[in-house]
């Protein structure tokens, strides 16, 4: 569902990686989102 919503994008190809850590850079990414709005390059 987060990734129909726009809030999560995989990490390339349409590929995830759920046992991957995630970065600060991407946490910051997501929680952008969640505030502003999904449209982040």
């Amino acid at each position: 569902k987060m990734k129909a919503e726009g809030l999560i994008k995989g990490v390339g190809n349409n590929n995830f990686a759920p046992k991957k850590d995630t970065l600060r850079s991407d946490a910051a990414v997501m929680m952008y989102r969640l505030i502003n709005g999904f449209e982040v390059q």
